[in-house]
């Protein structure tokens, strides 16, 4: 079975699993991951072999897993839905009115984990507004200045996620200072 999985999820386990050992010295620098060219397959492979190991860790590391599309609904309910309704929905209908308030709630709770939570697992990121990259952006930066741990996992390589992030941002200067940050304060694998 071992010699079905190639060489680079080998390998790949093999550091994810010594970075499982250290993890307490890991999340007091910050260190997380930046996992780039993984297929649903091959996150599913690595999210199960990591979550499989926190859940059963001694004492309990706290942790959110994120697939990108929950945060980038997080992103455009947080930077676009709520940001620019939230008069509309005072002056409607009370069913409007709390509605609004349930996905303000959730929202902020969601925003809240991934910026207080010990360690956050990103799945399968792929930019495709500029709200999305903005909040990225906010998040690794709140997330950098308190010394807690990211993992981020996206299908790309890193000259197609660059090319995504340029897509929505030609100025570059996203891509530039979220790279960097990770670059930074992350063990990078391909």
């Amino acid at each position: 079975m071992v010699s079905a999985i190639r060489i680079q999820d080998r390998d790949l386990l093999s550091r994810l699993n010594s970075y499982l050992e250290g993890l307490d010295s890991y999340l007091r620098e910050g260190i997380g991951w930046l996992i780039f060219n993984a297929d649903r397959q091959r996150t599913a492979r690595i999210v199960n072999f990591m979550v499989d190991i926190l859940k059963g860790r001694q004492p309990p590391v706290g942790f959110t897993l994120m697939p990108w599309r929950d945060f980038a609904m997080n992103a455009y309910m947080l930077k676009i839905e709520l940001a620019h309704q939230p008069r509309q929905a005072e002056g409607s209908d009370p069913k409007i009115a709390q509605e609004y308030r349930i996905a303000t709630h959730v929202s902020l709770e969601l925003y809240r984990q991934m910026v207080e939570q010990t360690l956050i697992i990103i799945t399968g990121l792929i930019p495709h507004h500029p709200h999305e990259a903005a909040h990225l952006d906010e998040i690794l930066d709140h997330r950098v200045q308190h010394r807690q741990a990211t993992v981020i996992i996206t299908p790309r390589m890193p000259d197609q996620l660059a090319a995504d992030f340029e897509a929505i941002d030609p100025s570059k200067r996203l891509w530039q200072r979220i790279f960097s940050r990770l670059y930074e304060t992350s063990l990078i694998a391909f």
